[in-house]
């Protein structure tokens, strides 16, 4: 639990359903991005109730706004 108490935003959590197996040789260990990664959609997003920056919703606000 450190990490997830540090950050300042809520980039990092826990997942309480989501455990690692357990591994048994140190390469196994070893994730690159393809593992660390999860494609998450903006309606999964909005579930885990991450928010926008106040920087993120003034730039969707100016595209948004009609041209």
């Amino acid at each position: 639990g450190l990490c997830e108490e540090a950050c300042p935003k809520a980039a990092v959590y826990l997942q309480a359903d989501k455990m690692a197996p357990p591994r048994y040789e140190r390469d196994e260990f070893i994730y690159g991005k393809d593992r660390l990664v999860e494609p998450v959609s903006p309606d999964a997003r909005s579930k885990r109730g991450i928010q926008l920056t106040p920087e993120q919703a003034d730039k969707l606000r100016g595209q948004m706004q009609p041209a």
